[in-house]
């Protein structure tokens, strides 16, 4: 029975043991989990001004593209209405002249 009772209390003593190490091992595991965690966001946050000037760039290049093409849209604009007032100048001196020269027509 004592024999029984020793290798109960041994087998214990070795459960406890590799409780211990697995304890240990877990500890270790969050601890580098941690140490990784924070050195992401730390490079994260030192990545911040880089990201916000790589956004402000790339918004201000989309401004930039968004005034060029409303300039050349009132550009386009601008040079059809001037071809047609150039078109219907002649019509309106004619109109005039026609009126002038023949009141009646008004």
């Amino acid at each position: 029975m004592e024999t029984i009772l020793k290798r109960l209390l041994d087998a214990e003593l070795k459960a406890q043991q590799l409780v211990d190490l697995a304890d240990g091992e877990r500890e270790r595991m969050v601890r580098e989990a941690l140490t990784l965690a924070v050195a992401a966001n730390e490079r994260f946050t030192a990545r911040i001004p880089e990201i916000q000037t790589s956004l402000a760039a790339k918004a201000a290049e989309r401004a930039n593209q968004s005034v060029a093409e409303m300039q050349r849209r009132y550009e386009d604009h601008l040079a059809m209405v001037s071809r047609v007032s150039a078109e219907q100048r002649g019509a309106a001196l004619e109109a005039a002249l026609a009126l002038v020269l023949d009141p009646g027509l008004a």
